[in-house]
């Protein structure tokens, strides 16, 4: 064992070019290789450095190292870096073509692959999990691992079916990694993925480098606000950041006021195509400059020399900010993360919190009519091809957010889209012996809300550093306030 713990630092110099490990990760990575610790959940700041978690422990141990990550784009180019390196890594993808699958299932046979990258999809195939068993796995990591948490702020129904497969490929070690987990997700991740008692890591939260900065701004202020402070930080030097609005209309609004001012910014939201949004990123990550987006822009975002991330917007909870700022001074340099925020912004959440979250009562009732609409089709029970756009369905069972109440009934798997505007519905005799758990569906909206009000209350917090409140929401602790954030300066007599 102390062999293999000896093995991590030359392998962190001659393959990856660092001289030392940042703080806590040496830490980690000797649990990681520790075979009698129940599995491993760390909690990192973006930028803490989290993939050599698992991609050091991949070279020593013998077997491969699944990884499992949410976004293609991040696979890719986590994988095209690791190569570089020299190092067996692939990704098994629905990206790939059939010619470049078989490519990478040859690999795996040769058992010449040191770490392989799947989305949680890829586990529906049960050949595939069976060819993963005889090959053996030592280390199962889940990145982005809040997304396994029906409280997290990014939950994926694809991770909870992670554990199951676990169970079937038998690893040596598990570990799962998120940069924002409150101890209720935390909890939940070990829950999910079969490591209760886990060794909980909780490194990196205060970032000494970012200067938080809150201010109130109602009205169409703030965006006259959000142009100035670009186009003084463009005159400071700082010519590359993020301004994250919480509209699609807003980013293309702040966008177009920002143009017409002389700075070079662009926009990106859901409502571009893959390919636009593709062009986007790779032109903004290579050429710097600022970026006007939705909480699209997300997950995968790694350019080092972000000096500034504004919120036009108060974001919906603290671990979504907190993610979003993030992105910023990952090179270590100074950065500026300011948040202007109103009472419009807590309605905007609520209005996507009932949008996203309907309450039981939505879902059942319009569960009652599709049912009982679905069994004029049919009345012998069974399933029902159902052709209706949701337009017509609002129109018809009087929901409004029907997309939202689809959604709710595709989980309880009684709902299941063919195409758009096409659907396979179960039908019930009696709707309520149809398994919708109405009790989970309230638990989640009720998180939804707990989580915007905690967020609403920092921004309104005058008690103390913004970061103690910070750390002490995910956990973590300092023994003293930065002194840099709005709040230690005004108690210094800086502002």
């Amino acid at each position: 064992m102390s062999i293999e713990v000896d093995k991590k630092l030359k392998i962190l110099q001659d393959k990856f070019g660092y001289q030392n490990f940042r703080k806590g990760q040496d830490e980690i990575i000797d649990a990681v290789l520790d075979p009698s610790v129940p599995g491993i959940l760390g909690i990192m700041a973006t930028g803490g450095g989290k993939s050599l978690l698992f991609q050091i422990p991949s070279l020593i141990y013998k077997n491969m190292t699944i990884v499992v990550s949410p976004l293609i784009s991040l696979m890719k180019d986590q994988v095209d870096t690791l190569q570089k390196l020299g190092i067996e890594a692939y990704y098994y993808n629905s990206s790939l073509t059939s010619k470049e699958k078989k490519s990478v299932l040859n690999c795996l046979q040769m058992g010449i692959v040191d770490i392989l990258y799947v989305a949680p999809e890829r586990f529906d195939d049960s050949s595939f999990i069976e060819m993963l068993v005889e090959l053996g796995v030592d280390l199962f990591a889940v990145d982005e691992a809040h997304c396994i948490s029906a409280y997290g702020h990014d939950f994926r129904p694809s991770y909870t079916r992670l554990k199951s497969v676990i169970d079937k490929i038998g690893p040596k070690q598990i570990i799962a990694l998120t940069a924002t987990a409150t101890p209720r997700v935390q909890n939940d991740i070990c829950e999910q993925l079969g490591i209760k008692n886990a060794k909980r890591f909780i490194k990196g939260f205060y970032r000494d480098n970012l200067i938080v900065k809150i201010e109130y701004s109602s009205g169409k202020e703030r965006f006259t606000k959000v142009v100035r402070k670009v186009q003084g930080y463009h005159k400071k030097g700082y010519m590359t950041g993020v301004v994250y609005t919480g509209t699609r209309k807003n980013a293309e609004l702040i966008c177009k006021r920002l143009q017409s001012s002389g700075v070079k910014t662009t926009f990106y939201h859901a409502g571009l195509s893959d390919k636009e949004r593709k062009k986007v990123q790779e032109e903004w990550a290579e050429n710097g400059g600022t970026i006007v987006a939705t909480c699209a822009f997300g997950m995968g975002i790694d350019k080092s020399d972000v000096r500034f991330v504004i919120h036009a917007n108060m974001p919906g909870n603290l671990e979504a900010w907190y993610q979003e700022i993030g992105r910023a001074g990952r090179d270590g340099n100074p950065s500026v993360c300011q948040l202007y925020y109103s009472g419009e912004d807590r309605y905007l959440q609520e209005f996507f919190i009932d949008l996203s979250n309907p309450t039981p009562d939505s879902v059942k009732e319009f569960w009652y009519w599709l049912n009982d609409y679905a069994m004029q089709e049919n009345s012998f029970g069974g399933k029902v091809i159902l052709k209706m756009t949701q337009s017509k369905m609002a129109d018809e069972s009087g929901i409004k957010n029907v997309s939202a109440c689809i959604n709710a009934l595709k989980k309880a798997k009684v709902v299941k889209t063919i195409a758009k505007g096409i659907y396979e519905i179960t039908i019930f005799d009696n709707a309520d012996n149809a398994p919708i758990d109405y009790e989970l569906l309230e638990k989640k909206r009720e998180e939804k809300i707990d989580r915007l009000i905690e967020m609403f209350n920092f921004v309104n917090d005058n008690s103390q550093c913004r970061f103690h409140h910070i750390l002490g929401y995910f956990g973590d602790t300092m023994k003293y306030r930065c002194g840099k954030c709005d709040w230690c300066q005004k108690k210094d007599g800086r502002m």
